[in-house]
């Protein structure tokens, strides 16, 4: 019996615990019922009885002050106790009423405000909000900007600012946006800017972000395209490539329409076409081509594409080969070909069956293999009209032309050599096995018989010491040469040892000096022998602008050919430049010296940028300014970014928002 009451109890408990508690709010609640096979959603109340029959799509908020948000056809609308529309369902969305104001999204993501009347009492025309000061007031956003409402819709504060504030319930605060200038190259300001943030473009529009949102300003600061895109791609003209939803899409800054919806991946623009581009597999990526209407230029999908070169650019096909197009996208030399370059002067490189050949732009082969090979150590000439000459009227069958330097080529045949400039007129003839060449083009090194000698070429030949084993070419009338004693020393143009061999390592001469190596140091010495740098030195590299990076002891200095000491102070990393200066650094700090070797700015700095070889962004305290190699300040540090153009020589340069404190009436 006691058992039976049991499993009764546990029953009891488990069905209760099923029942779920319906919600009422202010006396109705939700039902749901199908009709025509689609579920709608009305009211009823505590009786059960239907109040407001099921003709909504779904309920987005139960009933409060008197009225429930609606969704009709994906719109939002509120609707009152009986049934009747409120606010029409017209909205993207609705929140529910908060001090006496409902807010509402249109269609286009804008927010405005019903009062209870009900009207639109402040219009759909704000992108974000937050009632403050206890529901008196209102911050809204307008075009990425802060600003204050009264709840009648009366500006209180001006919308300019980044973010707002309330300090008590008659002041605010703000903070303004960065205010970028654009300036020229002397600093003069040509034009200013308020957004997150500035960027040049490759055209006469900025972009600029606000709010995470990219667009584009014409110089003048107006607005060229409005920032409602995620990011912006390549800009020709008036077209620009767009990214929507994390699709690419193309459309032109004046216009409203797209060029192409946002469907693609990737897209690239020139002044031609739009190579509008789609993944496939983890790597691959499918082109379209298309016009600037528009329209599909070539009706075949591609694997890859090149730019426009003298009217014609290659591109690939599904089944790999190259061919190429013109800019109507219509086919000019077929698909046929494993490798391309680009028409050059009306030729190009091209690969085929194994073989590098030179077309021209119908498709014609002007040089096979060999005369590519000729053509590049200058033994071919090829002229405008594509006729060619051969340098090659002394050289035998058989023979192997070796490309050498800028002035000589080395002929082979069996383990012999000889040398013919590149007009094809012999220098030396085929009987030696080894040349050796430096920038001396009248005094070689040669070997023949297992003898060194030093031959000038219609004049004299000289034997060199027999206990030499190699011999470099010739450089400042000096020739570098290996001992049987393995030491380093060097020969005169007579083959006469002029520096014993006694270095580690030795290089060749260069202004008149050679940095040798000596008991594991490196110094630099003349023609006479003489140091003009003492061998302490841990590593000395190539003269630059008779300028060499020399190491001691752990520490950087620039030397000149007379072993003098530029940089005396020393620095812990000195680094060359792409634009022909040394970067120095010292304690984490950085200097810059001119190609010269002479320090322009001193290393005070934590970082510099070399604008041009010139011009210098350095910073200091996290603040950045521009200096140019005379010393002089072009912009202050006290900038938070700066960009410079060098197509423009022009600078974009921000500086942190002010805040600002306003008295609300």
């Amino acid at each position: 019996m006691l058992r039976f009451l049991s499993i009764i109890i546990l029953l009891h408990f488990f069905f209760s615990g099923q029942t779920q508690t319906v919600q009422y709010n202010e006396g109705l609640t939700v039902f749901k019922e199908t009709k025509n096979g689609k579920q709608q959603a009305g009211f009823k109340d505590k009786s059960g009885k239907v109040i407001i029959p099921a003709r909504f799509d779904s309920i987005a908020a139960p009933f409060s002050n008197g009225q429930a948000i609606v969704v009709i056809n994906n719109l939002y609308g509120t609707i009152d106790l009986k049934g009747k529309p409120i606010i029409p369902a017209i909205y993207k969305k609705i929140l529910p009423q908060s001090f006496g104001l409902t807010p509402v999204q249109n269609k286009a993501g804008l927010w405005g405000f019903y009062n209870t009347a009900p009207k639109l009492v402040i219009p759909c025309l704000y992108n974000n909000f937050k009632f403050t000061n206890k529901g008196k007031q209102l911050f809204a956003q307008q075009d990425g900007k802060w600003g204050m409402l009264s709840l009648a819709n009366e500006v209180l504060v001006p919308f300019n600012f980044k973010s707002i504030e309330l300090l008590s319930p008659k002041q605010v605060r703000g903070t303004l946006f960065d205010s970028w200038e654009r300036m020229s190259q002397t600093g003069i300001v040509l034009a200013t800017y308020e957004y997150d943030s500035v960027l040049f473009t490759t055209s006469r529009e900025l972009s600029y972000y606000q709010n995470g949102w990219q667009g584009l300003l014409n110089p003048d600061g107006s607005i060229a395209l409005k920032n409602n895109f995620e990011a912006l791609g390549d800009l020709v003209g008036d077209y620009v490539a767009i990214k929507q939803n994390n699709k690419w899409g193309v459309k032109k800054t004046n216009a409203e329409g797209w060029i192409l919806e946002p469907a693609y991946d990737i897209i690239h623009l020139d002044s031609l076409m739009i190579y509008a581009g789609l993944t496939v597999g983890r790597n691959a990526v499918h082109w379209k081509l298309y016009a600037y209407s528009g329209s599909l230029l070539y009706p075949n999908v591609l694997s890859d594409y090149q730019p426009f070169s003298n009217g014609l650019f290659a591109a690939k096909s599904l089944t790999n080969k190259w061919g190429f197009l013109n800019e109507k996208g219509e086919e000019v030399i077929p698909f046929q070909y494993s490798g391309v370059g680009a028409f050059y002067y009306g030729l190009c490189d091209v690969k085929k069956d194994g073989q590098n050949l030179v077309i021209n732009k119908s498709g014609e082969v002007v040089l096979n293999q060999r005369d590519i090979y000729l053509h590049s150590i200058g033994l071919l000439k090829v002229n405008a009209l594509q006729d060619k000459t051969y340098n090659t009227s002394g050289i035998e069958a058989g023979i192997e032309i070796i490309p050498f330097n800028a002035s000589f080529i080395k002929l082979k045949k069996g383990d012999k050599y000889g040398l013919i400039n590149t007009k094809g007129e012999q220098i030396l003839p085929i009987i030696y096995s080894n040349i050796s060449t430096g920038s001396s083009t009248k005094t070689f090194s040669v070997t023949k018989d297992r003898q060194i000698k030093v031959l000038q070429p219609g004049g004299s030949t000289y034997p060199v010491d027999k206990k030499i084993i190699s011999l470099d070419g010739f450089y400042n009338e000096y020739a570098c040469m290996k001992y049987n004693n393995g030491k380093y020393g060097y020969v005169d143009h007579q083959g006469k040892i002029r520096i014993a061999p006694q270095y580690d390592q030795a290089r060749p001469f260069d202004h008149e000096v050679a940095i040798i190596k000596l008991n594991g140091k490196w110094g630099i010495i003349n023609k006479y022998e003489n140091f003009v740098a003492q061998p302490y030195y841990d590593s000395i590299s190539n003269f630059k602008n008779n300028v060499a990076i020399a190491l001691e002891k752990g520490i950087y200095y620039l030397i000149d050919p007379s072993g003098k000491i530029l940089t005396p102070d020393g620095y812990t990393s000195i680094t060359l430049t792409a634009g022909g200066n040394y970067l120095l650094i010292k304690n984490n700090f950085r200097g810059i010296a001119n190609a010269r070797g002479k320090e322009i700015i001193a290393a005070r700095y934590q970082s510099i940028t070399e604008l041009s070889p010139t011009l210098f962004k350095v910073s200091e305290n996290d603040l950045k300014g521009v200096i140019d190699a005379d010393r002089k300040i072009i912009l202050h540090i006290k900038y938070l970014e700066i960009f410079y153009n060098s197509r423009t020589k022009e600078f974009l340069a921000a500086e942190e928002g002010a805040q600002k404190y306003i008295t609300v009436k």
